[in-house]
Formats: structure tokens, C-alpha cells, sequence
């Protein structure tokens, strides 16, 4: 995913439709996802925070630290399992997002998220 083209940002474009029951049932099911992951990112921070740790001496900066790493981990997580959440999710509910960006000089565009591949996923 690319934010700039020809030395400027890309434009991005929102658009989906989703019932109001639909969204409740979604947020629902976003919490339970958001929770796992950072569920995941703390065991998995911690033990890469011990792993640095056992090289270096205890400091004063060692919360800033192991948040650091737990925190990166949780964006990268969630980064690189969203669209997939968001796909899982069509199944159940009845939603449409679409996520395109476009370059406003030289007009390429690309499609960065677009659920449910089909109108009617079942």
C-alpha cells in the first residue's frame, strides 16, 4: 500500500452501506477481534521485551519499552488481519465497504479493501 504518488498523497474514497441491527452486530463482533488481538500482542510483546531485555540492563526507560513493542505488535497484527476480519464478518452480517485511493495528478487509482467480494455471500 502505497500513501504517495508523483511526490503527493493519495486521495482516499469511503463508501459502504450497512443497516443499523447490522452495525450493532458488527461492533459486537469488532470488539471480541480487537481483543484477541491485543491479547496476542501482549503475550507476544512480553516475550520479546524478556528477549531484549536479557541483553540490556534495567533502565528507566523499561515501560516505555515493553508498551513500545506491545503496541507496535498490536498495529501489525491488526494491519495485516483487518481485511480478512472484515471478509470473516460478511458471512454473518449483511455490510458493504469499499476503501480505493486515487492520486490526484496522475489519476491511477487502486481498490485497497472491497467486502464482500460477491453481493450475496451465501
Amino acid at each position: 500500500m502505497k500513501l504517495k504518488c508523483c511526490g503527493k498523497y493519495k486521495n482516499w474514497k469511503f463508501s459502504g452501506s450497512v443497516s443499523f441491527l447490522d452495525m450493532f452486530g458488527l461492533t459486537i463482533l469488532l470488539a471480541f477481534y480487537l481483543f484477541a488481538i491485543s491479547a496476542i500482542s501482549i503475550v507476544v510483546g512480553s516475550l520479546f521485551y524478556s528477549v531484549i531485555m536479557a541483553f540490556f540492563e534495567f533502565g528507566q526507560f523499561r515501560f516505555l519499552l515493553e508498551f513500545g513493542v506491545e503496541f507496535t505488535l498490536f498495529i501489525v497484527f491488526l494491519i495485516k488481519s483487518l481485511g480478512k476480519f472484515l471478509h470473516a464478518c460478511s458471512y454473518l452480517l449483511n455490510y458493504r465497504l469499499t476503501i480505493r485511493q486515487r492520486c490526484s495528478v496522475c489519476g491511477s487509482a487502486n481498490t485497497l479493501l472491497d467486502v464482500p467480494k460477491n453481493t450475496d455471500p451465501f
